[in-house]
């Protein structure tokens, strides 16, 4: 059974380096898509895409389980 995006998120915020890693690779194809829609180009998008994984690693302990964690 594969787990949640909550579950997964849930596993990383208490230090589940796999958690991340599976939680990554479940998002990763629908983000960086999403990030091209807004940038409008590759390196920008490559770009958003990067800082907006720093901003969810440095706010992982803000993380509440009762908002959704979706690309």
């Amino acid at each position: 059974m594969t787990p949640s995006l909550s579950d997964l998120v849930s596993r990383w915020k208490a230090g589940d380096r796999e958690a991340f890693d599976a939680l990554y690779a479940m998002t990763e194809p629908a983000f960086r898509a999403c990030c091209r829609l807004l940038a409008r180009g590759e390196a920008p998008a490559a770009d958003l895409f990067q800082e907006a994984w720093r901003q969810a690693i440095a706010g992982i302990g803000q993380y509440r389980q009762d908002l959704s964690f979706h690309p």
